[in-house]
């Protein structure tokens, strides 16, 4: 969703302070599973085994054991100007994420020491998004909004967010305040799991 549709959306809810929308929108993007077979390539993807360099540092637990490898990411398949800098690969594992760069070249990681998939490949497909904050925000709480624009705004708000129901996974980025940025798998009961694992991006 871009500042066009949301502000299309914005009218369609009654939400007038149309001149607020730029400010509130962070850019995200929502990944959503393709149907059929998943391949255990370099694209982004949930399960199988790790696309890397083969002198990739296996994060391990507490216990000194390899962790689960849960999804990656390929950053260059994010839709155009969403991520402008990032490139390369994030591996996400049960508590760590590696960034692999572009070109550091890499194949499908397996061993006998290290842990089965969590689940076969299922691909993933990134597509634009928004968020905005909650109503409770400082950000929000700001433009000082009557009765009828709270409403509003809570309106807007909920449509956006369902947006991503459909979603297995979200990107968000870092912003400009300083906040990191955040991958987050949903709960999925078609794909074996009902949890929700969350990674903070190394910097």
């Amino acid at each position: 969703m871009d500042l066009a549709a949301l502000t299309d959306l914005a009218l369609e809810e009654g939400f007038l302070e149309l001149h607020a929308l730029r400010g509130l929108m962070s850019p995200r993007a929502v990944f959503t599973e393709v149907e059929g077979p998943g391949t255990e390539g370099p694209s982004s993807r949930v399960g199988g085994r790790p696309w890397a360099p083969a002198d990739l540092v296996w994060p391990l637990d507490s216990e000194v054991r390899p962790e689960p490898f849960w999804l990656q990411i390929d950053l260059d398949d994010l839709p155009l100007g969403l991520a402008p800098g990032l490139s390369g690969r994030l591996l996400c594992f049960a508590s760590a994420v590696v960034h692999v760069p572009r070109g550091a070249g890499g194949g499908l990681l397996a061993g006998p020491d290290l842990p089965e998939a969590v689940r076969p490949a299922v691909s993933l497909v990134a597509h634009p998004s928004g968020r905005l904050p909650a109503l409770e925000s400082p950000e929000v709480a700001a433009l000082l909004l009557d009765e009828d624009q709270e409403a509003a705004y809570q309106r807007l708000y909920a449509r956006v967010e369902a947006e991503a129901d459909e979603a297995v996974a979200e990107l968000r980025l870092p912003t400009e305040d300083g906040a990191p940025g955040r991958l987050t798998l949903w709960p999925s009961p078609i794909l074996g799991w009902d949890e929700v694992h969350q990674w903070v991006l190394p910097a």
